[in-house]
């Protein structure tokens, strides 16, 4: 039928924007981009023409093209926030925030009449913001999401990275436990929580959050691993060695999770497969400083003090502060 159309009718834009489509959804971006092009030839003022080219560039790795073709539909329908949004997602691709403010700002002021649009666009630009290290106007945007929608998770979950990055963890885990109570399968404030525990050496509370992802995601190797990770400092070490083998059954070659098994094996004091698992850990990041001054740990207990003080002075070396950090 589409193609009928062209051929039937080739001064009929809308019959190229439509095989343009089906081009693309058969990835055939070549054909895709010649169809949206020729339509364009024929109805150069139509922004979604430009819009749909774009989003054709963008799967063909072209973002300049793209932020053109972006620019183009905003001239011709410059109140249309979803437009400003479009854009403000390329820039973030090419690293060019202060352009993406400059978008995302321009998306909030046109989507006034869409509270769900403009929560989301509000929670986009807090995160930029965020990596702009402009942590107060970040704040205010997620505020003023909340006040749009206090029954949605993400921006009291928003708010809760906001208030790790200053410190402020009795806060954080309160936004995060309010998210959760909003959307009890809502991942990123479990993750988020757990490390608040974590930071705040509650353990159990972080391994139980870590249990509550492994429900909602039971094949995740880096779950597994915080699992062990945070039984283990909470000292359920045979528990905790359980979940290091699922997530090495998993992902072998991950050297925070050797290194979360050679920690078990150290507090289980079984030296030689502690010494083992650093080995492996360190096999994959040479640096790291907690399988350093592990397997040096390991190396005193089983009598090899020169190897014990080589790993513990290297170790140091990589972190001045590792002996206050290891295990914690």
């Amino acid at each position: 039928g589409r193609n009928q159309a062209v051929t039937l009718d080739p001064g009929n834009a809308i019959g190229f924007d439509a095989r343009a489509t089906a081009a693309l959804q058969k990835n055939d971006l070549t054909a895709a981009l010649a169809d949206e092009s020729h339509a364009i030839s024929l109805s150069p003022s139509t922004p979604g023409f430009y819009e749909k080219r774009a989003l054709i560039e963008l799967a063909a790795h072209q973002p300049q093209p793209a932020l053109a073709d972006l620019a183009s539909a905003i001239a011709f329908a410059p109140d249309d926030a979803r437009l400003y949004l479009q854009r403000a997602g390329v820039e973030d691709q090419l690293k060019q925030p202060e352009a993406e403010i400059k978008d995302l700002s321009q998306a909030v002021d046109k989507a006034g009449g869409d509270p769900k649009l403009l929560y989301h666009v509000l929670l986009l630009r807090a995160g930029t913001y965020s990596q702009m290290h402009q942590p107060d106007m970040a704040l205010q945007d997620v505020t003023r999401a909340i006040a749009l929608d206090a029954k949605a998770p993400q921006a009291y979950a928003a708010r809760a990275m906001l208030e790790q990055a200053g410190g402020q963890t009795t806060a954080e885990i309160a936004d995060d436990s309010k998210a959760i109570s909003l959307d009890p399968r809502y991942q990123p404030a479990y993750e988020d929580r757990a490390i608040a525990y974590g930071n705040a050496h509650k353990y159990a509370e972080a391994a139980a959050d870590e249990g509550e992802l492994l429900k909602l995601r039971p094949k995740s190797a880096p779950d597994l691993n915080n699992r062990c990770w945070f039984l283990a400092l909470d000292g359920k070490f045979s528990e905790a060695l359980s979940y290091c083998q699922q997530a090495l059954s998993l992902n072998d070659s991950d050297a925070a999770t050797q290194d979360s098994t050679g920690y078990v094996y150290l507090k289980l004091k079984d030296a030689k497969r502690a010494i083992a698992a650093y080995d492996q850990a360190l096999k994959l990041d040479p640096h790291l400083a907690s399988s350093l001054y592990g397997r040096g740990l390991a190396e005193q207990d089983a009598g090899d003090q020169d190897a014990a003080k080589a790993d513990l002075a290297l170790a140091r070396q990589y972190d001045p502060r590792i002996e206050q950090e290891f295990g914690s």
